[in-house]
């Protein structure tokens, strides 16, 4: 997350030098987009940092959803944004700006795509253990970012043959921008409001393998509750066996091993 912080910040100040020297709103919107990355990853430490507080008596579950709060003050950030450069874009329409065009700006931005390439690439492979929202945003946000700033160079360099151009790939990138912070939004609150987000070949496995625990006679119900930053906590409801603890407590201990999450086992005696 330290390398995201750094790079962002070098990427968002070298397009805003780009954006502003040029003329081009595309190319600003772009360094806007870079520092709202900025944003997202201080926010990201700042939830990693609540999250890593220890459980208590209020919150027994622990801190987890604050990813999903980090995200979703984020989404907000990221519309509202998108809202913004709509409307500038569309003046930039009606009263076009002249461009100033240079080899090294190019360069620039060229280098900014395959920096975010890397670092999408990067981030993937740290979320493989870490297994956040936060990561898969952030991961998911650096591939955008590559997209974005291919449009913004391409928009610059066609620019030079029609003029508006900038302008309308100005407003694709508004869109962009607005169509994912609805998408974050209605994402993390779906989360918050209880969606089940437990992957469907996980609860095959868990419930296949309850049933064929000796020690279960009957499984009434399983649900699964997400408290964020990977941690999935599973109920099942069973009615088990005689004498069958020994049994139940060992597959249990199996699941949480293989499938990375809580398992409570809430056991009726018939």
């Amino acid at each position: 997350m330290a390398i995201g912080l750094v790079v962002n910040l070098a990427l968002a100040l070298s397009k805003l030098y780009v954006g502003l020297a040029s003329g081009s709103l595309t190319i600003v919107m772009d360094s806007v987009n870079n520092f709202i990355d900025l944003v997202f990853n201080g926010v990201a430490v700042l939830a990693f940092v609540i999250i890593s507080r220890k459980s208590s008596k209020e919150m027994p579950y622990g801190y987890g959803r604050a990813e999903y709060l980090a995200s979703f003050l984020l989404s907000l950030f990221i519309l509202f944004s998108g809202i913004f450069f709509l409307i500038r874009s569309l003046q930039n329409i009606m009263i076009p700006v002249n461009l100033i065009y240079q080899w090294s700006y190019i360069v620039i931005l060229i280098v900014s795509i395959i920096m975010k390439i890397a670092m999408g690439f990067l981030f993937a492979r740290a979320n493989k253990s870490i297994r956040s929202n936060v990561f898969k945003g952030v991961t998911l946000d650096s591939f955008i970012d590559s997209i974005i700033t291919f449009l913004a160079l391409l928009g610059f360099v066609l620019s030079k043959y029609l003029i508006t151009l900038d302008a309308i790939f100005g407003i694709i990138i508004s869109l962009i921008f607005i169509a994912l912070g609805i998408k974050m939004i209605v994402d993390n609150l779906l989360i918050v409001l209880g969606k089940d987000t437990f992957n469907e070949e996980s609860k095959e496995i868990l419930y296949k393998s309850l049933n064929e625990c000796l020690g279960i006679k009957e499984i009434k119900s399983i649900s699964y509750h997400d408290y964020g930053f990977g941690k999935i906590i599973a109920v099942a409801k069973i009615l088990p066996e005689k004498d069958s603890y020994k049994e139940i407590l060992q597959v249990k201990k199996e699941l949480e091993e293989r499938l990375k999450i809580e398992l409570v086992v809430d056991i009726f005696d018939a």
